[in-house]
């Protein structure tokens, strides 16, 4: 698992009340995964036929980092706005990497590249539906 540091980058407002948000709704998100399991389950089955398991996987809104978990990638990084998630996801799956970054604004280290890239739960949060791929 290579080690890896993301510039920190200034945010809007409207973004550090989201980061702030979530990271109050941090402690109770796998609560709520588990009240919602067959929604979760079905997506993650829906997930591992699309992606395959052994892949380079980028999750960007990646939470307390299950989705990344049970892809079962052979390499795998999530990022996440709230810290708190990422600390949990940390706690839970030592053997990936989380990283607190803003999906807006994200830029990589030259020479990061992942097979797969997804998208989770951001639609709502993001100042826009296009992402800035330029940098990943």
């Amino acid at each position: 698992m290579r080690p890896l540091s993301l510039k920190p980058v200034p945010m809007h407002q409207r973004k550090l009340k989201i980061r702030e948000m979530f990271n109050r709704l941090a402690p109770d998100i796998d609560r709520w995964r588990r009240r919602s399991r067959y929604f979760h389950a079905s997506e993650i089955a829906y997930l591992r036929y699309a992606v395959g398991g052994g892949k380079r996987v980028l999750v960007l809104g990646s939470g307390t980092g299950d989705t990344l978990n049970a892809l079962q990638p052979a390499d795998g990084l999530g990022i996440d706005l709230s810290e708190r998630c990422v600390e949990i996801a940390r706690a839970k799956y030592p053997h990936l990497r989380f990283e607190t970054g803003d999906a807006d604004r994200l830029e990589l280290p030259e020479g990061e590249r992942f097979d797969i890239i997804i998208l989770s739960d951001l639609v709502g949060d993001r100042k826009s539906t296009r992402l800035n791929s330029s940098h990943i």
